[in-house]
Formats: structure tokens, sequence, C-alpha cells
């Protein structure tokens, strides 16, 4: 009985993050599509997880997003950002069964950093292009933060802590570089400039604190 509710509880879980998937596209792309995408990234991020952690699970799906979308003339951009809300509550259902029917700290911590990362997500998803950092407003922005903000604590966890596998601890700080070196190109900032602007302001502080 318990396991029907487990596999019930999930499979609702699942036709609500393909609904939103789909609801966040309708207007952009067919259906036809948005639902061979979606059935494409669950596949590649479920069997990615299972054999090799959800590093590989975010890899695979994100490889399936672009080589698809490409084939397609989807814009790869728009479609992670919508498929970031449906991947946080798959998640958010799979890790809350396993902590309903068998409690375990880990997967409390997963569940904790996931519902933070949905929270930021729902609040970021309207507001992000009068971001004044994000000059370009540009899609994209979600996909980035999501990512960044979902891996960066299991990358100071696991260095705390030492337990986790060298490569499970390259693949978080690669996603979580290789996703802020992503937003920083799509806020289309001038790294020069910006360089500038914090040069100046150590310099600023500096003269403040010898004149004092």
């Amino acid at each position: 009985m318990m396991n029907f509710l487990n596999i019930f509880y999930q499979f609702l879980a699942l036709v609500l993050a393909s609904f939103i998937f789909w609801h966040r596209l309708k207007e952009d792309y067919q259906g036809e599509p948005i639902f061979t995408l979606s059935v494409l990234i669950l596949t590649a991020g479920y069997f990615g997880k299972r054999f090799w952690g959800i590093q590989a699970g975010v890899l695979g799906a994100a490889l399936v997003l672009i080589l698809y979308s490409n084939k397609a003339k989807l814009n790869p951009w728009l479609v992670a950002d919508a498929a970031v809300l449906p991947i946080l509550i798959i998640g958010l259902a799979y890790n809350l069964a396993g902590l309903l029917f068998e409690y375990a700290l880990w997967r409390l911590v997963v569940v904790l950093i996931l519902v933070f990362n949905l929270f930021l997500s729902l609040k970021l998803q309207k507001s992000y292009r009068s971001i004044s950092w994000y000059k370009s407003g540009k899609v994209g922005f979600l996909a980035c933060i999501a990512c960044v903000a979902f891996f960066s604590p299991f990358l100071v966890l696991e260095f705390i802590l030492k337990k986790a596998l060298y490569w499970q601890l390259s693949l978080n700080l690669v996603l979580v570089l290789s996703s802020s070196v992503l937003l920083y190109k799509r806020s289309e900032r001038k790294l020069r400039e910006d360089f500038k602007k914090v040069t100046s302001i150590f310099k600023k502080n500096g003269k403040i604190s010898i004149s004092s």
C-alpha cells in the first residue's frame, strides 16, 4: 500500500510538472515538440541520476535539452528557464516521498535545498529583468541561478564533511562555475568595466582609511 501511495504521489507531481512546462512554452511552440522534449529530459535525467548521481542527471537533461532544441529550432535558454520549476517540483516530490516513507538526514538536506530553490525561482521568474546587475534581461537567468543555488550548498557541505567522492566534488564545482560564467555572459556585462569599478572602490576605500 505504501509503495502504491509513493508511486501515485510522484505520478501527480510528474503530471503537475509536465503541465507547468507545457504552459510556460505553449505561446511560443506547438504541443508536440514540448511533449517530446519533456519526455527526453525526464528520461535522461532519471537514468543519469539513477546510475551516476544527481550531477549526471542534470548534465544528461541539459545535453538532451540542447541537442533537441537545436534540432527542433527551439530557443534552448527559453526551454531551460521553463524547465526549472518542473524539475524542482519533481525532485521535491521524489525526495519528500522518500523522506516520508524512510527518514534519512541527507534526504532532508536535499528537500530543504529544493524548497529554497523553488521559492527563489518563483520569486525571480517575473522580476529578474528588473535586476540592475542583469543588464540584458535575457532568458536563461533562471536556469543559471537555479544551478548555482542548488549545487553550491552541496559543494560546501561535501568540502566540509569530506564524504563525497572526488569526481562528485569536481562535478559540483564545474556545474557551479560554468553556470556562473554563463550567467555573467548572458548579462552582457563587460568584464573590463566591472574590473575598473571594483578596483576604483578598493582605491577609494584605501584613500579613506589612510586619511583617517
